[in-house]
């Protein structure tokens, strides 16, 4: 398990509901979920490749438009960080469904 996925865990508790966005850090953070057996969370994610590769871990996770969940939590990558610790966003085109999760 890496240090992010640890401190991620960390913050998830019993029936949250928790957005997960992109990247190689949500899908590590996927498996450890997966590992994990949190009871009663409800996963959604605006990336398809998230959801595809959280079916084969074993996760169901829902998309944004199954209804209009308000989030505990929302997790994230991003491309690089900026001196001034701005995460900075640039590659991704889930990027707008991110920001909606974000603001849910």
């Amino acid at each position: 398990m890496s240090i992010i996925s640890k401190k991620a865990l960390s913050k998830i508790k019993p029936n949250m509901t928790v957005s997960l966005g992109g990247g190689s850090n949500v899908l590590n953070l996927a498996k450890d979920l997966n590992n994990a057996r949190i009871p009663g969370l409800r996963l959604y994610s605006p990336s398809e490749i998230t959801k595809f590769q959280g079916k084969q871990l074993g996760l169901d996770i829902l998309t944004l438009n199954d209804n209009m969940p308000k989030f505990d939590l929302a997790f994230d990558g991003c491309d690089s960080v900026d001196r001034n610790f701005n995460a900075l966003k640039s590659g991704g085109g889930i990027h707008l469904f991110e920001k909606i999760a974000a603001e849910m």
